[in-house]
């Protein structure tokens, strides 16, 4: 490379720190270096929006809506001549939890697939033949199991999780996350884009959690909730077994009559 690259990372300066420090900088950068300032954080008030500020090239790597994407996947199998339906598309975008550069992949691998089996039309079975769903969108099948009553789709995906490197108390932790993410969603009010804001989410996460707490209650989000924290708590201070723990929870869970706190 000709040029050295210099990374700065969550780097917010105020209009005052602008105008007192880069400002020269930015309107006459080195010739020989290029500054790379990476943000994750929605912009604070007080800090100056550097993307309109001189030479800068500006780079948005948030993730794209759900159909966006869907209509990204079912245009690309189409110049390939492989149709994809609408469904099957957002099978893919799902399994792979709208992550894009995940999404390209698994779709190039399917399109040689296809070719490879001679077939025309991209199937949900061919998928699910192919792409192996994203680990945080598996704890979102675990947790609508839960919250469905289906200990047969329960059981087969912490069987799955566990098989691919999960233990009991990795799974319950990745699980208490997973509901108390859906109640916070539950309390907050406003646009899925707004609620992502506030407490710091993807608006696809968002949005899948505000489907299962207004599906299933919150109170019952909350209870399942209350009966994972509780299970992790008591695991890590010795008092229960990782096994133990999990096996305690999966009686809360499926088998408790009453809303109230167990004894395992």
């Amino acid at each position: 490379s000709q040029k050295r690259v210099v990374k700065v990372s969550e780097f917010y300066p105020t209009e005052k720190d602008y105008e007192t420090y880069l400002k020269d900088y930015f309107e006459k950068p080195a010739s020989t270096t290029i500054l790379l300032i990476v943000n994750s954080s929605k912009l604070p008030k007080a800090a100056v929006n550097l993307s309109k500020k001189g030479k800068v090239t500006y780079v948005d790597c948030s993730k794209s809506d759900e159909e966006t994407i869907k209509r990204w996947i079912y245009l690309t199998c189409k110049k390939e001549g492989i149709f994809a339906d609408g469904v099957t598309c957002g099978k893919i975008a799902q399994y792979c939890v709208l992550d894009m550069s995940r999404i390209a992949k698994e779709t190039e691998k399917l399109l040689v697939y296809c070719k490879v089996k001679k077939v025309e039309r991209l199937t949900d079975e061919i998928v699910d033949e192919v792409v192996y769903p994203d680990t945080e969108y598996k704890i979102y099948e675990l947790s609508t199991a839960a919250l469905r009553g289906n200990f047969a789709s329960y059981a087969k995906i912490s069987k799955e999780l566990m098989v691919k490197g999960f233990d009991e108390l990795s799974l319950l932790s990745s699980l208490s996350y997973a509901f108390k993410t859906a109640y916070e969603v539950s309390l907050v009010k406003g646009s899925e884009r707004d609620i992502a804001a506030k407490l710091g989410l993807n608006e696809y996460v968002v949005k899948k959690n505000r489907e299962q707490a207004l599906k299933f209650g919150k109170q019952e989000v909350e209870r399942i909730y209350n009966r994972l924290y509780d299970a992790v708590c008591r695991i890590k201070s010795g008092e229960l077994s990782p096994e133990g723990g999990f096996n305690g929870v999966t009686a809360a869970i499926f088998f408790e009559k009453e809303k109230k706190t167990l004894s395992f």
